[in-house]
Order: structure tokens, then sequence, then C-alpha cells
């Protein structure tokens, strides 16, 4: 059961007329309230889903009296005993569902504040209040007003730059701005149709607020459909459990990784892929999700200090095959090419694999290597007898699914992928 009382305060926000969003406040003096003075007035009053702005005047008070004491509003839902909770605070017992204005000022002059973390669509009674430093209370008559039903407008997501491992999700979405404080907006993607935020990978963004946004999706499979749509997740300070709003679904393919096998003439017949594992083509930028340690399953995740060159130490700690108590590596092989420790063969599935280093070697004996500067990084051009060529950035080192040296498999590189 959700409490009948939220004392989440928010300053300095200042809504001068009525509003005509949410229901228009109306007196309704409950039996058990106290007795009202006419010097509090309430003057605007303003809803959206999760706020209530309200604004009103204390007059006959002098500035002293205002700053000695205290003023501001009680408040609670219409369906508690809101009368029980005003006469409490009368005989100084409670300060649940209370909130004060931040500043002293003249008597007659305008009082503003936001009170916040409210429930959607539900019906509040409320009333100015003034706790004189004597301990006299006066408070205006009681009125209600009704939050807005929450309903954000969320557009479908759009795709764009979608390549082999990454793709770009677009879209935007609208709401008040005093209610996206009580939000988190994102992305949820599956590969399963009807995605959710328990069976989806979840992309939050890092704003709430209204507008358009772009996202990157990184580590995704070649070849593969996946289902994206737009969240907004809404609560409260007081709620239980919090509430989800999804756009439309949206599918798209990531491309074939078929599409970068190229035939070099090789006298095995292997056919060499144009680009690394994790990378959306020969001359794209690099990423750091492109290296990988050997045997690993997963990509390098660096610390962000020395993330260029991290340490011996840190590396050994976060290589999976790595056993820091005993000071050895489990055993997995010095071959693990097409194997449960190729991460090209378990990302690619298939006939991908790892280059050993036989395919290495015939590669070289058997094409032209030359080197070639582009915009964004030296790259080496492997041209094939046949003509055909394939840019592989230069000067990176590689794994190959042969280890000549068990004591450097922690170290970090690219992975290049060779399929028959």
């Amino acid at each position: 059961m959700r409490s009948t009382v939220i004392s989440k305060v928010l300053f300095g926000i200042v809504i001068l007329s009525l509003s005509s969003c949410g229901d228009k406040p109306t007196d309704e003096a409950p039996e058990t309230a106290p007795e009202t003075a006419d010097n509090l007035v309430v003057s605007g009053v303003s809803a959206t889903s999760f706020t209530v702005s309200i604004t009103g005047s204390f007059t006959g008070i002098s500035k002293v009296d205002l700053a000695l004491g205290k003023c501001g509003v009680l408040y609670c839902e219409k369906s508690a005993d809101y009368g029980t909770l005003f006469r409490l605070w009368k005989d100084g017992i409670t300060s649940d569902g209370l909130m004060v204005f931040d500043q002293a000022k003249n008597s007659g002059e305008l009082y503003s504040g936001v009170i916040t973390d409210l429930y959607p669509d539900t019906e509040y009674c409320f009333c100015l209040f003034w706790q004189g430093h004597d301990g006299k209370r006066e408070t205006s008559a009681v009125q209600t007003v009704r939050t807005q039903t929450f309903n954000p407008i969320l557009s479908a997501v759009r795709m764009d730059s979608i390549n082999y491992f990454d793709a770009v999700a677009k879209t935007s979405v609208k709401m008040d701005d005093k209610d996206a404080a009580c939000c988190e907006v994102g992305f949820l993607l599956s590969e399963s149709v009807g995605c959710d935020i328990n069976s989806s990978t979840i992309y939050p963004l890092n704003t709430t607020a209204s507008g358009s946004y772009r996202k990157p999706f990184i580590e995704l499979l070649p070849g593969r459909t996946y289902h994206v749509r737009q969240y907004v997740k809404y609560s409260t300070k007081s709620s239980i459990q919090p509430g989800y709003i999804y756009s439309d679904e949206t599918s798209f393919s990531t491309r074939d990784f078929m599409e970068t096998a190229v035939d070099l003439a090789l006298p095995s017949g292997i056919l060499w892929a144009s680009c690394d594992l994790n990378e959306s083509g020969p001359v794209n930028q690099r990423l750091k999700t492109s290296y990988y340690q050997w045997g690993a399953h997963s990509h390098m995740v660096f610390p962000e200090k020395n993330s260029n060159n991290p340490t011996v130490e840190w590396l050994k700690s976060h290589y999976e095959h790595w056993d820091a108590g005993s000071g050895t590596y489990t055993d997995i092989g010095t071959d693990i090419c097409g194997t449960e420790h190729d991460v090209a063969h378990l990302m690619l599935g298939g006939k991908w694999r790892m280059p050993s280093k036989a395919d290495v070697e015939e590669l070289i004996a058997n094409c032209n290597v030359s080197k070639w500067v582009s915009s964004l990084s030296y790259l080496g051009i492997i041209e094939g007898t046949n003509g055909n060529v394939i840019k592989i950035g230069f000067g990176d080192a590689r794994w190959c699914g042969t280890l000549d040296n068990e004591g450097k498999a922690y170290s970090f590189r690219y992975i290049p992928i060779a399929v028959r």
C-alpha cells in the first residue's frame, strides 16, 4: 500500500495563473479541518502528472513574523484522512505532507513553490498555512486539485548507420519538464519480438528532458535481426514499483559479415575478412570493443585512467584464463581456431574463425603487402595474385588462433578473421 503523504519539496518555480491542465482546484473544507483565515489566499495552482505548483499570499502578517515563523502548504491525497492531517498539524503533532516556502517576503507579496513526487491522475487536498514563532497557527480554506494522467509522447525509433557490429538509434520524447525529473528515458534492444524491460538490453540516456536523442548500439552481431523500442521509466520517492511506457517496436538487421569475405587466390582457398572483429569496415575508426585477450570470450573493458597503457598486473587480473592465486594460466591449448575459445567463431558462427599461424604465413607469402595512410590510421593493403585487396589496420598487433608465447596471452590485440 502506498503512503498517503509525500514530503519531498522543490522550490523556486513560479506559476502565477491557474493552469488549464489538470482539474481546477475547488474549495472543499472537511468537517475536521481547522478554522480558516481569510488573509491566507491561494492565487494560482497548476498540476502536471507528478507535481502541483502553488502561489499564494499572506496579508496582515508582518515580514518579521513571516521570517520568524513558517509558511507554506499542507497537502495529502483526498482519499486520505486529510481532516486529521490538518488537525494534527494545528496541534503541532505532525509535519507530514508539508511544503515550506523558502524565503520571507512582505505582507501580501506572492509566495510560490512546487510539491513534487505526487501520483499521476490523483486528487489532492491542500491549503496554505502560517505558523508563528509564538505557536499561533492559521490555514486557508482547503481546496482540491487533480494531477494529470502521465502520457508522454514517444516517437517510434529510427535506425541509422547500420553496420556489422553497431548501429545508431534515433528518437524523440515529449513530456512536461517538471515531470521529467521523475523519469528515466532510454532504449530497449532484444533479438526477440516484444522487447520489454525484463528481457532486453537496456540503454539508458543520460538525460530526462524532452527532445530528440540518438544512441549508438555496439557489440551487435552481424546478420542478426534486432528489435528496439524507446521506454520511459517513471517513479516517485514513495513509489513501491516503477512504471514503464513503451513506444512502438522497430526491427532492423545488421549487415551480413559474408560481405567482408575476400578471395585472395590463396592455395588453401581461405577467404579473408576485410575488417577486424567488431569493426564496421576496413577504414572505420577503431572501437575499444575491438581489443581482445587471447582465448577470451569478451572484449577488453579498460580502466578510465591509463586506458592506452594498462599495467601488466591489471591485464592479468582481468584475463579470464589467469589464476591469480596460483600465478598460472588455465590450459586451453595452443591452437584454438574454431573451438569454444575462438571468439570470432563464437560471435559469427558457421565457418568463421581466427586464422592460424600457418594461415598468416600463407597470406604473407602469396600476397603483396604495402602500407597506405588514411585520414584515420595507417592501413595495410594486402593484394592477392588475382588483384583482390583487403585493407586492415597496419602496425597494430593481432592475434591468430595459434599461440607461440603463453606469457603474453593476457595482452590485448585486434582479431582478424578468416573463413573457408
